[in-house]
């Protein structure tokens, strides 16, 4: 056996991907670690409705 079938594989996860949420108010959510903590965060931003649509299917 290598020496490499003997390590344990750890996978970090530091953020999940933004989704757009198109409810009545749009959001994008995402998730990112904090570092003191070493836990993940939800984080929103909302869209305001003025954006131009091209802008908005950029994030799609």
């Amino acid at each position: 056996m290598s020496s490499t079938q003997n390590r344990n594989v750890s996978i970090f996860v530091d953020y999940i991907p933004a989704e757009l949420k198109e409810n009545l108010t749009w959001e994008i959510v995402y998730y990112v670690k904090n570092p003191l903590t070493g836990k993940l965060v939800r984080k929103r931003n909302r869209v305001f409705h003025n954006a131009k649509l091209r802008e908005l299917e950029i994030l799609k």
